[in-house]
């Protein structure tokens, strides 16, 4: 009986590390849903009404550019032809983020990762 006991203790403490649990996210993807993200890019990034989708991010930045864009888009919109096309084509224009630099960096990593 004490062999099984332990056998099924050492059982149910496989896989439950607190990054696999039920409702414990990365940093970046919390960020994303708590910081707005996704009321204009969808949920999967698929994009909306309101903003464009987001599978190609991972093909057109790298992580340090992505962080300073997410800070203030203005700049990147005005001096980038293909930024400034797609701008226009939404609704609401990307706002500076308040997020600390920390919490853009993890937001870049989000989302440059398979997600």
């Amino acid at each position: 009986m004490r062999c099984w006991t332990s056998i099924v203790l050492v059982l149910a403490g496989c896989g439950s590390s607190s990054d696999d649990s039920p409702g414990v996210r990365p940093a970046g993807e919390s960020l994303y849903f708590s910081k707005g993200c996704a009321a204009c890019h969808g949920a999967r990034g698929e994009g909306s009404f309101m903003g464009p989708p987001l599978s190609n991010v991972p093909a057109r930045w790298k992580r340090d550019e992505l962080a300073r864009f997410i800070a203030d888009p203005a700049p990147f919109v005005e001096r980038d032809t293909r930024l400034r096309e797609l701008a226009s084509a939404y609704r609401t224009p990307m706002k500076p983020s308040p997020m600390s630099e920390t919490e853009r960096a993890a937001l870049a990593d989000f989302l440059l990762s398979e997600r």
